[in-house]
């Protein structure tokens, strides 16, 4: 038994089934966090791949697959929307394969209950750190200063209403960011999600054929990829793989279990998966050598969503996890101690962890390129002073000197978020279930008894 930062990691922890899907929840929010801070350290440079203009030929990093760690931060979206249609079902499938419809009804009410306030509370919680930031300026926003703070916080409290309104689903554009905090983004777009896992669960619960309720199951996430609806394709193509697992016995019986040919085509799909999550955005700041020829496998109704990258990019999501799944070697490092330690806090550190980038990246960065870089004057502007960072060394010394400031400082900070804020936020959304849901059953059945 070991702990980290305050958590308990038990061998307990480990035996659990799906103990790696927690592992994988973490890296993928601490790769999002990674691709965050490379747009603040490099700007518009960071998704160039390598070989392409004002690029450097040692900058390997840039190519495939090491990209994943990179700039993946789009194909990780893409993980945590099938990880959650994976785990909202994981339940809920187990009663219907069972035959147990009262402990479905049980379970699925219990889950559609609480998911509203699981998301939310949170997310409230946590911009009114973002309406600090902006209200002290140590961040700028394109918001409307108020008069007075009370003024600010009335402002935020109508921006979180509308934000988190569980009656709008369909949200295009920028209607899904926060104004106070982008990085919430995702929040209103997994409650949508979640309501159709709700909904594809509660559809299928009379199908005990496990053939019958497959081909249900996949209509959904094919008719989905086919509309281009691609946080409704994620969120069903987790519950498929979800019900695929259960009827194979578990994890560890599917990996047992995989022949010569299938072994090798999991590991095909790993790699197109992996492959497939480095393909960089269109942009007008860089050229995309070895990356073009895909442009041409996009399908037209996906060609305005974000120049119809994320469809790959749910391609990668998608395959990465499917590949995963069949292999106990993979899993286990991500049932190692700092994976699962990542995955207790990743919620906190992906809402986070952009706010030690604003407020103390800047300052940590200026002072490393004051301390090893090189001071001149513009050739044309000598008024004007420049600093640069020289060598291949150096800079690569500059880069882990920031990391090295920066990254403590977000992991305690989503630590700490977990512990006063998202903790208490699961303790109180399980105490409202209790108190309001099944204290009424139980007194129910109290009474008519």
């Amino acid at each position: 038994m070991g702990t980290v930062f305050g958590f308990t990691a038990s061998k307990d922890d480990e035996l659990r089934e799906t103990a790696w899907l927690d592992g994988l929840r973490g890296v993928a929010a601490f790769l999002v966090m990674v691709y965050h801070y490379h747009l603040d350290m490099f700007k518009f440079n960071t998704e160039a791949p390598y070989g392409a203009p004002n690029t450097q030929p040692w900058e390997l990093w840039r190519l495939p697959y090491l990209r994943i760690i990179w700039c993946s931060g789009h194909t990780q979206v893409g993980i945590f929307f099938v990880l959650s249609g994976f785990v909202l079902s994981w339940s809920s499938l187990s009663s219907i394969r069972e035959g147990r419809p009262e402990k479905f009804v049980q379970s699925l009410g219990s889950a559609s209950f609480r998911r509203w306030m699981r998301l939310f509370l949170p997310c409230f919680l946590i911009g009114l750190l973002s309406l600090l930031q902006f209200y002290f300026a140590l961040v700028e926003l394109p918001i409307t200063r108020r008069s007075s703070f009370s003024a600010q916080l009335l402002d935020y409290l109508w921006e979180c209403e509308r934000f988190s309104n569980p009656f709008h689903l369909e949200r295009t554009n920028w209607e899904v960011l926060h104004k106070y905090n982008h990085t919430m983004w995702t929040m209103p777009v997994e409650w949508a999600g979640s309501l159709v896992v709700f909904m594809v669960l509660l559809m299928v619960s009379r199908i005990q054929s496990y053939t019958r309720r497959t081909i249900i199951l996949a209509m959904v996430p094919i008719y989905s990829c086919l509309s281009a609806k691609w946080n409704y394709w994620l969120f069903t193509t987790g519950i498929l793989l979800a019900d695929y697992v259960k009827q194979a016995g578990g994890f560890k019986q599917l990996s047992d279990h995989m022949s010569r040919r299938s072994r090798l085509f999991w590991i095909f799909v790993l790699l197109v998966g992996g492959w497939l999550g480095g393909i960089p955005g269109k942009r007008e700041w860089y050229e995309r050598p070895g990356y073009e020829w895909t442009d041409n496998w996009i399908p037209t109704n996906w060609q305005d969503i974000e120049g119809g990258q994320r469809y790959f990019w749910c391609w990668s999501g998608i395959m990465i996890i499917w590949g995963l799944a069949h292999f106990t070697t993979l899993r286990r490092f991500f049932e190692r101690p700092f994976c699962r330690y990542l995955g207790k806090i990743s919620f906190m550190l992906y809402l986070t962890h952009r706010m030690i980038g604003t407020i103390l990246g800047g300052p940590i960065r200026k002072q490393i390129l004051n301390v090893l870089g090189t001071h001149y004057r513009a050739p044309d502007q000598p008024e004007i002073e420049l600093v640069e960072i020289n060598g291949f060394f150096w800079n690569i010394v500059a880069y882990l000197l920031a990391w090295a400031c920066m990254l403590p400082l977000a992991l305690a900070l989503a630590n700490w978020s977990t512990i006063l804020v998202d903790e208490p936020c699961v303790k109180f959304t399980k105490w409202v279930d209790d108190k309001f849901v099944n204290g009424f059953v139980l007194e129910h059945e109290r009474r008519a008894t």
